[in-house]
């Protein structure tokens, strides 16, 4: 053996670690820890990718939008100034999907809002309607108000029973259609 391999069999003994190995070890650690992110990130998306699967709905797929991957030291040779400016880029890059993707995300919800409240409206005219012609039949006499109240509330009370919670709604929508 000689004095170098008992020396660093020593050092192995103690710990000491030299200082270029303790800066590689640590580069890897935040090499890592880079892609320990990313790869949660991913796994989020397919996450939401299967919930909306799941949901019935179709996953939120821009062509536009390709997966950002994280400049490394490696791939600027170790620069540390231009793996600075691209790192910087990077993250304003993945701030501005991200931005892009909840502004998307609000326009759909109001969107959906939107074509809600003109569904419901739809609903409320029908439901209108509906009672104006039998005011009107009322009106000309060929049905009592207390015949068509009563009708009404045997047709609710029927769909209550089979529908607990539910009937009034049941029949309004039966109404409306």
């Amino acid at each position: 053996m000689t004095e170098e391999t008992e020396t660093s069999e020593d050092d192995q003994k103690s710990g000491f670690v030299p200082n270029h190995e303790a800066a590689k070890r640590r580069k890897q650690a935040k090499a890592l820890k880079g892609e320990l992110n990313e790869t949660k990130d991913e796994n989020k998306e397919l996450l939401a990718r299967i919930a909306a699967l799941e949901g019935g709905k179709q996953p939120q797929v821009d062509a536009s939008v390709k997966p950002l991957v994280k400049p490394t030291r490696e791939q600027f040779d170790y620069d540390d100034d231009a793996y600075d400016v691209a790192i910087d880029k990077y993250y304003d890059d993945k701030f501005d999907q991200k931005l892009a993707n909840h502004s998307t995300n609000t326009n759909q919800k109001n969107q959906q809002e939107v074509q809600q409240q003109s569904i419901e409206a739809a609903k409320k005219k029908s439901l209108d309607d509906h009672y104006e012609r039998a005011a009107k039949l009322v009106s000309q006499g060929k049905v009592t108000e207390e015949s068509f109240k009563g009708a009404d509330t045997v047709v609710r009370m029927a769909l209550e029973k089979m529908y607990p919670g539910q009937g009034n709604s049941s029949a309004d929508a039966l109404i409306s259609t």
